[in-house]
């Protein structure tokens, strides 16, 4: 008998690969600075080399598939833009900062490196520093605005209940009690993203909740960024080409239900 033929089926992922700011930083608390991040980094660039054919582009602050996704397009790199920005913000030379990553996320250390590789353009000079995953979420976890000291920090931002009220809470809403205890570790504070959440999480006027989410995506994307955005994550799945009515929904759920084999 002839062997079957494999098939690749390739998922979206339920999680975005970030880069946080801490926002408690003496540069990364100003948006400008942030902003001009933003424009320097290359994600295609990056993705291409590190992840050719597994991922997608970001497009939003949330993940497709999540009740207030709305595309807004990739980030394109504008070093012009970025430099204007650095210089508005007072730092026309640049500055010294650092990367904070761990090997427990695929290529970690390598996107850290990556990234800092092109802080460089605009006189960004990062450090790169590795630690390990229990380090890391040690300072992820009552810390104060004093004490944490991750200026750039990777992370992964997801939506496992795919209603972007789970992302937007837990990741952009200001810290009730002064600590990163919960998963806003990086400090990231805008009294209209908190007033957005808060207002949508009590309304059931669904377009009005659409609304209020779709502005959150608009802020941390365009205009007061809480992370780099890289890359949303696309997940292989090899099988015989017998096997039909494989797929997996948006938290990544592999769905086996209606799942069959056919003999030839």
């Amino acid at each position: 008998t002839m062997p079957d033929k494999l098939n690749v089926f390739l998922a979206p992922g339920p999680f975005s690969r970030v880069f946080r700011f801490g926002c408690n930083d003496e540069y990364m608390s100003d948006k400008r600075v942030r902003l001009a991040i933003m424009y320097t980094v290359d994600a295609k660039a990056i993705n291409d080399a590190l992840f050719p054919g597994l991922y997608k582009e970001c497009t939003s602050a949330t993940l497709e598939g999540v009740f207030g996704y709305v595309n807004l397009g990739v980030h394109k790199p504008d070093l012009e833009k970025a430099r204007e920005l650095l210089a508005e913000a007072g730092y026309p030379d640049g500055f010294k900062t650092k990367i904070v990553t761990t090997t427990r996320y695929a290529k970690g250390v390598e996107l850290a490196e990556a990234i800092a590789e092109q802080l460089k353009q605009v006189n960004i000079e990062a450090e790169v520093v590795v630690k390990e995953w229990a380090a890391i979420q040690e300072e992820w976890t009552g810390q104060t605005a004093e004490t944490f000291d991750q200026p750039i920090f990777i992370m992964g931002a997801g939506c496992d209940t795919l209603d972007a009220d789970t992302a937007f809470n837990r990741l952009y809403t200001t810290s009730p009690d002064g600590t990163n205890t919960g998963t806003n570790y990086g400090f990231y504070s805008n009294a209209e993203v908190d007033e957005l959440v808060a207002a949508a999480a009590v309304s059931v006027d669904e377009e009005f909740r659409l609304e209020c989410y779709h502005r959150v995506c608009e802020i941390l994307w365009l205009e007061d960024p809480a992370q780099i955005y890289i890359y949303d994550p696309v997940t292989a799945h090899g099988m015989s080409n017998s096997v039909h009515d494989f797929w997996t929904d948006p938290v990544g759920s592999i769905h086996l239900e209606n799942m069959y084999k056919t003999i030839d």
